[in-house]
């Protein structure tokens, strides 16, 4: 018995032992149990390993340069330097040039070496020392952008979570193009939009120098040394003015890519040289057939192509309907010139509606904006293209050529053209350099205000960025605005800060209820879903007949006594309001006969229905009814 005792008593001390170090063991940090999560930056970030704990930035923490990339850095740097001060007051970090970093310090170099980040990637080590890593100064610059918006969404704007990042763009072409020519856009505004297409990643500023309207209206931007009288009187550039915006582009990884449009949209050059003006088709129409219009235009590149840095120089290209044959060898005639110049030639799409044969050369970059294009036949034959989509990437202010936002960051593809989805090219198609987002400003230089411009641009740009990085990071529109607001925009710049999604109505009882409709516009992602949404940018649309028809299911029955439509441009000038309770028997509460659109606020005696329908008896237009919102109140 004194035996088996004492064998009970080591037992009794072994499991004691045992339970002991297992507590232990899970009273600590595991990496498995308390790896620090991903940070949230938009674009998302492309690869992620937690750690744990955190990096914090202190009053004396310090910027630390390789001291072998001191040129390419510097300047960079100081502007890094700036933004953190505006970020967090106490944090006015020094710069210097060292490869001994201490803790709490940050270090930059360019001696990368993974080639697998390409030029604009960045390798990130967070630990007690955080360090970024770039074969460029612009992969460099990106991640200090990344590491910005991490301590913008941090409570204490100093800390970041410990990892280890690889960040790197799935496509080389993340373009914005701005419409300077119909509306003058002060150069603060443009500098501002260089710092926030850099804070979001897009690399491309397109800037489009030199249109007109058919109301008379024309406009070339930049002064020039050549044609005293071209430049516009009611806002210009100077060169230096340009130049200095190239300079910022340069410092944040942007680069300011021109276009001279023509031979159609030619007003600001007939004014000065109506001998050139093509009089079968008027002012806005070089004369083909006239050879003093090829050695005018040349001109105009010799004095601007010196001017920009960029590698690619666009020459426009776009509606000279009827031009034909004539039309489609200007194309490769000026893409010749430009080249001889030293510059790569981008065009937009429009000779293939002409008759005649001649193509754009393959060394051409090709726009694409129209739906109809064949892509996959252009770069069958070598062309690299860009998706301009108009369908997807157009913004018209004060009309209904909006994106639609969540079916942009929900469904669409940089490699997609159209709304049916028909004319793609395959995903990450080596021929295929990325997509842009364009603001054209068609006679409405009077109506909007950069304000308003920037209002638009801004949540489309945002989405642009996250699909052209590739690193995609919400499933909804709605969870992908609620990630921008944590990081908001970049620091110091005088736009509009970014914006909350519409505040769900808790009033309306329609709000993301089944929608029924007669059709959809054929081709069109305008589903009948849209009307009920709350998004301003989304609608629904019919096919072209008078007798279509919406009607949303409430699900249950209320006593409903008002009907909120508001219309896109093509509105419904009469209709009908009915109700019911089965979707079979409709009763008529209103009747409408000469509706003026926009907003119609429709209000009736209350009646009892869990169905409630916009009838249609006349358009108001050539084109379907089309609805932004259908709301119903009780």
């Amino acid at each position: 018995m004194r035996f088996s005792k004492k064998i009970s008593r080591r037992y009794t001390y072994l499991l004691l032992i045992l339970l002991l170090v297992f507590s232990l063991f899970n009273s600590l940090p595991t990496s498995a149990n308390n790896t620090t999560p991903q940070p949230n930056v938009i674009p998302a970030l492309r690869e992620w390993i937690g750690s744990t704990g955190l990096f914090t930035l202190i009053p004396q923490s310090r910027i630390c340069i390789d001291p072998n990339y001191e040129t390419e850095l510097l300047t960079r740097m100081t502007s890094f330097k700036d933004e953190i001060k505006l970020i967090n007051n106490d944090l006015d970090l020094s710069i210097l040039t060292t490869n001994n970093p201490t803790d709490s310090d940050i270090y930059i170099t360019l001696d990368c070496q993974d080639t697998n980040i390409g030029t604009e990637g960045y390798l990130m080590d967070i630990d007690n020392i955080l360090t970024i890593k770039a074969n460029t100064a612009d992969g460099a610059f990106y991640g200090t952008r990344s590491l910005l918006q991490i301590l913008v969404a941090d409570n204490t704007k100093d800390s970041i979570p410990k990892g280890n990042i690889k960040d790197y763009p799935m496509y080389e072409e993340r373009a914005f193009m701005i419409d300077v020519s119909r509306k003058y856009f002060t150069m603060d505004f443009l500098r501002d939009y260089v710092k926030l297409m850099s804070w979001f990643k897009m690399n491309d500023f397109h800037i489009h120098w030199t249109d007109d309207w058919y109301d008379g209206y024309w406009a070339f931007r930049i002064e020039s040394t050549t044609y005293p009288n071209i430049t516009a009187t009611d806002g210009s550039y100077t060169k230096q003015e340009v130049i200095a915006l190239q300079d910022l582009g340069d410092n944040y990884g942007v680069t300011i890519t021109p276009e001279f449009d023509s031979p159609s949209h030619a007003r600001p050059y007939t004014k000065i040289r109506p001998d050139l003006i093509n009089t079968a088709k008027g002012d806005r129409y070089l004369d083909l057939y006239n050879p003093d219009t090829y050695t005018f235009m040349q001109s105009i590149y010799d004095e601007y192509i010196p001017l920009f840095r960029a590698p690619d120089f666009h020459i426009g290209c776009d509606e000279y309907d009827g031009g034909g044959e004539k039309y489609r060898q200007y194309y490769n005639t000026m893409a010749d010139y430009v080249q001889n110049l030293g510059k790569n030639v981008r065009v937009w799409t429009g000779w293939h509606h002409e008759s005649g044969t001649t193509v754009p050369d393959s060394d051409i970059i090709i726009d694409v904006w129209e739906g109809g294009f064949d892509v996959n036949n252009y770069v069958n034959r070598g062309n690299q293209l860009i998706n301009s989509s108009g369908d997807y990437l157009y913004i018209v202010p004060d009309t209904s050529w909006l994106p639609d936002l969540p079916v942009l960051y929900e469904q669409w593809e940089p490699h997609v053209f159209n709304r049916a989805k028909t004319n793609k090219l395959t995903p990450n198609h080596e021929k295929l350099l990325g997509a842009k987002l364009h603001i054209w400003l068609d006679g409405k230089r009077n109506i909007v205000s950069q304000q308003d411009c920037d209002k638009l641009i801004q949540p489309p740009l945002k989405i642009l960025s996250e699909k052209l990085w590739g690193g995609k990071n919400s499933n909804t529109y709605e969870e992908f605005v609620n990630r921008t607001l944590e990081v908001g925009n970049a620091p110091g710049i005088n736009l509009t800060p970014t914006e909350q999604l519409p505040p769900i109505d808790p009033n309306n009882l329609a709000y993301n209820k089944p929608v029924t409709a007669s059709s959809t516009e054929d081709g069109t992602f305008f589903t009948p879903e849209k009307a009920v949404d709350r998004f301003t940018t989304s609608r629904w649309s019919s096919n072209y007949h008078d007798d279509e028809f919406i009607y949303v299911d409430l699900l249950n029955t209320y006593n409903i006594n008002k009907v909120k439509l508001h219309w896109e441009a093509a509105f419904g000038k009469k209709y009908k309001i009915q109700v019911s309770t089965d979707a079979i028997n409709w009763i008529d509460v209103y009747s409408e006969i000469d509706s003026d659109g926009n907003e119609d606020v429709i209000n009736f005696s209350g009646v009892d229905a869990r169905y409630v329908k916009m009838q249609g008896i006349e358009r108001a237009t050539n084109w379907g009814y089309s609805i932004w919102e259908f709301e119903v109140y009780n």
